[in-house]
C-alpha cells in the first residue's frame, strides 16, 4: 500500500461493507465480485468494483445512449 499499490480493502458492491480485494471476498456478506472486466478482460480496480462485472471505462461506455 505504501508503495502505490492497490487498496487492500474496498467498498463491497453488494452490501457496502469491507471488501477484501486480495482475498476476493466481502468480510461482511461473503459475496465475491468479478475482478476481470467481462468486456475488455482488464483487471477491475478496487475502487471500480461493481455488481455488473465491468471496469470503470466499459461501464461508462455502456451507460452512454449514443
Amino acid at each position: 500500500m505504501k508503495d502505490g499499490g492497490d487498496f487492500p480493502i474496498a467498498d463491497c458492491p453488494f452490501c457496502g461493507g469491507a471488501y477484501l480485494y486480495e482475498e476476493k471476498v466481502c468480510a461482511e456478506c461473503g459475496e465475491s465480485a468479478v475482478h476481470e472486466c467481462e468486456l475488455c478482460c482488464s483487471e477491475i480496480l478496487p475502487e471500480e468494483l461493481s455488481e455488473d462485472g465491468l471496469c470503470g471505462y466499459c461501464s461508462h461506455i455502456m451507460s452512454k445512449d449514443d
